[in-house]
């Protein structure tokens, strides 16, 4: 199954099994990714993180991208492609503004997510397609 889901990501799903899998893994990734950053906000709030980090997530729009990563990330679940489309605008966004400081390297972690969210969207299509063929041969 682990190297079945591997192949998806590189060629695309092969069943809607895989598709929904991916989607869950996206979502899964979204849901992490707010949680974390949640709880960092908290801390920088009560002034336990400081230095660079403290300073990044002192701004006061990070609820405001939390809320709308959980909305996004609700409808990305329901198989919605403009939202897995727009999380993918974000990450690449959220992803440009950290390399533009001088403290933030592109690692494996950025790839990885940039990655699950692309095979999300792919999913995505995959199921609409998927559909679409049914209806046709029904």
């Amino acid at each position: 199954m682990a190297n079945n889901l591997f192949d998806a990501y590189i060629k695309g799903p092969n069943d809607i099994k895989q598709a929904k899998i991916q989607i869950l893994i996206a979502c899964g990734l979204v849901g992490f990714t707010i949680l974390i950053t949640a709880g960092m906000y908290i801390f920088s709030l009560a002034s336990v993180l400081e230095g660079e980090l403290g300073e990044l997530l002192d701004d006061p729009t990070i609820p405001i991208t939390l809320a709308l990563m959980a909305v996004f990330g609700y409808f990305t679940y329901k198989e919605k492609i403009w939202a897995a489309a727009i999380l993918l605008i974000n990450h690449l966004l959220d992803t440009l503004v950290l390399v533009s400081g001088a403290s933030f390297s592109f690692g494996a972690l950025t790839l990885i997510k940039l990655v699950i969210y692309i095979g999300a969207i792919r999913a995505i299509i995959y199921i609409h397609k998927q559909s679409k063929l049914k209806e046709q041969q029904a």
